[in-house]
């Protein structure tokens, strides 16, 4: 896991089935941005726990992921 801070949601124009109803966040970890599924209800400036690689597939579900926020934290 990594810490980051949401720096903004990513609009999808089109997107593949499974992410239809996903909310996608802009996450700033180490000084990269990366593109991260939320499940924690983050909003932008709010500091995350990100799981990254295979281990961000057990909590995104059908939609396919590489980094998932899986908590806000102070």
């Amino acid at each position: 896991m990594k810490l980051g801070k949401v720096t903004g949601t990513v609009a999808m124009v089109r997107s593949a089935e499974s992410l239809r109803e996903e909310t996608v966040l802009m996450v700033e970890m180490e000084g990269n941005a990366v593109a991260a599924l939320d499940r924690a209800g983050a909003k932008p400036g709010d500091r995350v726990m990100v799981v990254m690689s295979h281990a961000a597939g057990k909590y995104s579900m059908e939609a396919p992921s590489d980094a998932v926020v899986v908590a806000v934290v102070e």
